[in-house]
């Protein structure tokens, strides 16, 4: 049986679309003032505007997420080769997500266990890949996946990233086995997002 997945979406604001602008500014309004334009680091162009989208939809993500003790700050760490992690990297104060602080660093895969609550994974070799699951395996750790196929990897979220638009799905069976609680609220936008498809 085919596992649901349900996914909720981010999209410039567009006439007809003030809907869907609105529930990104709800889920993580509070930290668009942090970020600064920065260039991508990427072999191929990256309209910035995206990469923007993408850090204010991942900071969405980890504001909705709570992780046993509740700590104070959020270690969420990038790995792998990403396309339009720049401005997550160029957060260089840690910060505010849904009143939570949020610290972004840069981390290669052997490390992603020692100091990281929640991962956001870029392109990695599969044997690197699965040195990651092993790694955090019963550990709360929340994984972000920024390719759409990553919710069939072990990602609790995926995204998919277009141009003017920002979806991101849930792997719900990868969400019970992380060990991060995530607010129903978010879920529901998720299920009704799909109930849409």
């Amino acid at each position: 049986m085919q596992r649901r997945i349900a996914a909720i979406s981010w999209s410039r604001p567009r006439p007809g679309r003030l809907a869907a602008s609105c529930v990104v500014f709800w889920l993580a309004g509070s930290i668009w003032p942090a970020f600064c334009v920065a260039q991508p680091a990427t072999t191929a162009p990256v309209d910035v505007s995206t990469a923007h989208a993408v850090a204010r939809t991942t900071f969405g993500i980890v504001s909705f997420a709570r992780w046993p003790g509740d700590p104070p700050q959020v270690r969420l760490c990038v790995i792998g080769v990403t396309r339009f992690a720049a401005v997550l990297l160029e957060t260089r104060d840690p910060a505010r997500s849904g009143g939570r602080r949020v610290s972004v660093r840069q981390r290669a895969p052997v490390d992603a266990a020692s100091d990281c609550d929640a991962l956001y994974i870029g392109e990695l070799p599969d044997a690197d890949l699965r040195q990651v699951s092993r790694r955090i395996a019963g550990r709360p750790e929340l994984t972000i996946g920024e390719r759409l196929e990553r919710c069939g990897q072990g990602s609790v979220f995926c995204l998919d990233i277009q141009l003017a638009r920002v979806d991101f799905r849930v792997d719900p069976e990868a969400l019970a086995r992380s060990g991060v609680r995530v607010h129903p609220a978010l879920l529901q936008l998720g299920r009704r997002r799909e109930a849409r498809r």
